[in-house]
């Protein structure tokens, strides 16, 4: 073997070798959606559901005790966080109170009752609320608007949902409120 041939061997060799190994830490979990302009890095501990391929993206939702995307199949059944956002094409959920009540009632079943304090969107007027479900599960919404190209309607209604239990109530609401927090939500104009 020539001296260059051996050089392009080992050159080679170790460019295949860089690309397997890990270096430093892992790289977080990243969400995006360009068409509703939400990206979110996907907190520790939490797993992200794959959005089927026939199914149309409206946003992450995330298990926060799976193991195995089993449950991502079953969120009634299971603790976790979903953020759904929707083009805003009707009156009713024009105005924010409005939309919370939608979500309260249509989601949860019953009228919203008082979330816990400090839920929101930073920068963005938001809403939340609570619903204690009658089959033992507690949905916590907060919801926020951005506005459309002509600044005067809502362009997209965003609902965020933390489906828990009364014992993990307190913990899961730590990993919400990070959500909460990290979320960048920049809808492009239509």
């Amino acid at each position: 073997m020539s001296e260059h041939t051996r050089g392009l061997v080992i050159a080679l060799f170790a460019a295949v070798t860089a690309t397997h190994v890990p270096v430093g830490t892992p790289k977080p979990n990243v969400y995006r959606n360009p068409e509703f302009g939400i990206v979110l890095m996907v907190p520790a501990g939490a797993l992200l559901c794959h959005i089927p391929a026939d199914e149309h993206d409206h946003g992450p939702y995330m298990l926060l005790d799976g193991t195995s995307e089993q449950g991502c199949h079953d969120l009634e059944h299971n603790r976790s966080i979903d953020l759904f956002a929707r083009y805003n094409v009707t009156a009713d959920t024009a105005k924010l109170s409005e939309f919370l009540d939608q979500e309260c009632t249509g989601v949860g079943g019953r009228a919203c009752g008082l979330a816990p304090a400090g839920l929101r969107v930073p920068g963005l007027r938001s809403m939340a609320g609570k619903v204690e479900r009658s089959d033992g599960w507690i949905d916590v919404f907060v919801v926020t608007q951005v506005a459309g190209s002509n600044g005067t309607v809502p362009g997209v209604n965003y609902a965020f949902t933390l489906r828990t239990t009364a014992s993990e109530l307190d913990k899961d609401l730590g990993v919400f409120r990070t959500v909460l927090r990290t979320v960048r939500l920049s809808p492009p104009a239509r």
